[in-house]
């Protein structure tokens, strides 16, 4: 997905949800902020690279949840 615009959409439309799986494992909104954010990152640095696209919003919720887990050990 090389197209701002469209990416901004996935934002808005999934930002919710990412945001309450971080907020599940962290239990703290600041830091699940954070956590939703980086999965954005990591999902727009992949989706330029990938040939088919992940189902939405599961995929952005395994990377936040992933991120969360990774960040509740720290």
């Amino acid at each position: 997905m090389d197209d701002p615009q469209e990416f901004e959409k996935l934002v808005l439309r999934h930002q919710g949800v990412v945001c309450a799986v971080a907020y599940s494992v962290l239990r703290d909104r600041a830091r699940s902020e954070e956590v939703a954010q980086d999965a954005f990152l990591i999902a727009w640095q992949k989706l330029s690279t990938m040939t088919t696209a992940p189902a939405m919003p599961a995929w952005l919720c395994g990377i936040a949840r992933n991120l969360a887990a990774n960040a509740a050990r720290r």
